[in-house]
């Protein structure tokens, strides 16, 4: 019969993150410099942008063995794109990054390309495993 074990001094124990890196985000629009400016900045926004490339780092400064890491694609359909890009895009135009025309001219690409079925927005995810030492 297993015995337990006093309060925090357990046997060990596994955690298991997923979070986003948001640099990765991918986004295919033949405006190549306006499409680099919105992605970037977009990832530059978030408090932890880059936390998911930063997971197996952060795990072993808490003294955790990663035993896993696994990317994955996250594809975004266009409704999603237009809550998380579309207030971003009203920000580009306040802070004079971008104009109200480029910023047009890019999101109407989006709506086309959603139309006709090539629209393609991604980032990648990580889930990280680790175990306690």
């Amino acid at each position: 019969m297993p015995t337990a074990s006093p309060r925090g001094q357990g046997r060990g124990g596994r955690v298991v993150v997923f979070d986003l890196d948001w640099d990765t985000l991918i986004i295919d629009h033949p405006d190549k410099e306006t499409t680099r400016t919105i992605a970037l900045s977009y990832s530059d926004s978030i408090r932890n942008g880059w936390i998911g490339r930063q997971l197996p780092r952060l795990f072993r400064e808490q003294g955790l063995a990663v035993i896993s890491i696994d990317p994955v694609q996250v594809f975004v359909r266009y409704a999603l794109a237009e809550l998380f890009l579309g207030s971003h895009l009203t920000q580009l135009q306040a802070s004079r990054t971008l104009s109200p025309g480029q910023a047009r001219q890019w999101w109407e690409y989006l709506q086309q390309a959603d139309k006709r079925g090539t629209l393609l927005i991604s980032f990648t995810a990580f889930i990280t495993v680790g175990a306690k030492n």
